[in-house]
């Protein structure tokens, strides 16, 4: 009995600090929880992924670039290695990160060049005003159906009446005008004609009364005031959207006209000191 705890202890002592009994690995996991007794979960922590290149932490002190670094491996080049086997062989990341001097710098930069001369801004804007225009067909929409909700829709309002009516016309014949009188008094029967007119003109309008409808459109009434509340919310919000859109297209206008200027100032800043060293 003694003997086996002796070799069972002796086993945990010589066996190495990743070992485990499970076959499985913690694999790509990011936290240990629930994975303690799995293979390489000591190297796992809450916050910390896996040490990449297996379970290898020694590191060691390099300096690069005037700075001191920790680095866990060294890439080794072989002797019959050539340049045309490296895919980064001719990334200069000095050149990249380099900072900007002066304007003239920016036209022969390798990222200010490529960030200056892309159309992304224009692209944006475009699409930007492409929503914009979708957004405003929708809004149009929605108002035309809450005109109808509210009564006020012009096509159900204005319907179209042919009806012939006798007898409309108010001019007077020109023989009425022969028959004033010195003192300018109208005979009685030319003024019963123009009471007549009165009447029949009261009586047209009377007929051509606004018609009405029925604005629920033949929905229940509460079902009806239930959509008229979400239609005017429906609007209420497409309206921010549209000015926040707006709002956005106008700055990435913006933004790209002050792209082009930087972009020409730095054009003319390197042919101005081009001039100079000439």
């Amino acid at each position: 009995m003694l003997e086996a705890l002796a070799a069972r202890l002796k086993e945990v002592v010589d066996r190495d600090d990743d070992a485990s009994d499970s076959d499985t690995s913690i694999g790509e996991a990011q936290t240990n929880r629930f994975n303690k007794l799995k293979r390489k979960s000591r190297f796992v922590s809450k916050g910390r992924l896996n040490v990449g290149g297996g379970i290898q932490t020694d590191t060691t002190q390099t300096f690069y670039g005037s700075k001191k670094r920790a680095t866990i491996t060294s890439r080794r080049y072989h002797n019959a290695s050539s340049d045309d086997e490296d895919a980064y062989h001719d990334i200069a990341i000095e050149e990249i990160l380099a900072p900007i001097n002066d304007p003239a710098e920016v036209v022969a930069h390798p990222a200010h060049r490529i960030t200056f001369r892309r159309q992304t801004l224009p692209l944006l804007a475009s699409h930007a005003l492409q929503t914009i225009s979708t957004e405003h067909e929708h809004r149009v929409q929605l108002s035309r159906l809450l005109t109808a909700f509210l009564g006020d829709d012009p096509s159900l309002i204005m319907q179209t009446y042919e009806k012939e009516i006798a007898g409309t016309s108010l001019q007077i014949p020109l023989g009425l005008a022969a028959n004033v009188v010195e003192d300018g008094a109208v005979p009685v029967k030319a003024m019963t004609r123009k009471g007549a007119a009165a009447e029949e003109n009261s009586a047209l309008a009377e007929e051509f009364v606004t018609p009405t409808y029925d604005r629920n459109l033949g929905i229940p009434p509460d079902e009806a005031e239930e959509a008229r509340r979400l239609l005017q919310a429906a609007l209420d919000r497409s309206e921010e959207y549209l000015r926040c859109m707006q709002r956005v297209r106008s700055g990435l206008v913006k933004a790209d006209r002050y792209r082009k200027r930087t972009w020409r100032w730095a054009k003319d800043s390197l042919q101005a000191n081009d001039k100079n060293d000439n």
